[in-house]
């Protein structure tokens, strides 16, 4: 069996058909494959990429529930798919931990682990490398519940050698978010960046933002379900797609 190797991706590649998939066989317009990230502590995460149809579109980095009880199954093929359609890069993880990705679920979102896990999707993704390469500077990330921690972690400590997001999406914030960084402390940052904030009215956590939101943050009470059950079924998960994919158009077109 021959192996084509992409050697500046950080990757895993068995080449086997229940194995992941080699990133250099992946054009654009292809469709979605298991790919594996090796974090920065050499962890093997699994993956789901689906490239643009178009080379140089933006990309979105997706980061599940918490660990292990959660993965990357919590955001529907249905929603993949609509993100894909608007011609961007979909890059869905198992954050350590959780699904197929190495790892101890609780060091995804308590130390430096999630960065890792993060840096190593966005490295991924912004790899000028791969066969339909992304818009380095039209990157958005989208964490749900604890998801959200790493993606502020990046904001705030990423390696300066990758690119700051384009835009954030929190699907039900908390005070998990700030784990390891207050958001009042990484003001300075968040100001400049798009974020969607989604939450159900139980939580009123995102609320307390809302009166000093940066220009480009926005505010959405979004039914009665936590994070990705969002998206679970019916006129919520629906009403939940539109309101992430409207959300790329305007920061990631």
């Amino acid at each position: 069996m021959r192996l084509v190797m992409l050697a500046t991706l950080p990757l895993l590649l068995t080449g086997c058909p229940s194995g992941p998939v080699d990133p250099s066989t992946l054009p654009c317009e292809s469709e979605e494959a298991r790919v594996e990230l090796t974090t920065g502590d050499g962890l093997r995460l699994a993956a789901d990429y689906r490239p643009a149809a178009t080379q140089g579109r933006g990309g979105v980095i997706l980061f599940h529930m918490t660990p292990p009880s959660n993965d990357r199954s919590g955001y529907p093929l249905a929603v993949r798919d609509a993100i894909a359609a608007a011609d961007l890069s979909v890059l869905n993880v198992d954050r350590r931990g959780a699904g197929e990705s190495e790892g101890i679920a609780l060091e995804a979102y308590e130390g430096e682990g999630g960065l890792l896990d993060m840096e190593a999707a966005v490295r991924f993704l912004s790899n000028p490398a791969l066969p339909c390469p992304v818009e380095r500077s039209k990157i958005a990330l989208v964490g749900a519940s604890n998801g959200t921690t790493p993606t502020l972690d990046y904001v705030v400590g990423r390696d300066a050698t990758l690119p700051a997001p384009a835009a954030l999406v929190w699907m039900s914030p908390g005070s998990y978010t700030e784990e390891q960084n207050r958001i009042p402390e990484s003001r300075l940052l968040l100001d400049a960046l798009p974020v969607l904030w989604m939450y159900p009215a139980s939580e009123p956590y995102s609320e307390a933002f809302i009166d000093d939101a940066a220009p480009a943050w926005r505010f959405v009470e979004n039914g009665d379900a936590h994070g990705t059950r969002m998206f679970d079924d019916g006129e919520l998960a629906e009403q939940s797609t539109t309101e992430l994919v409207q959300w790329f158009g305007r920061w990631i077109p």
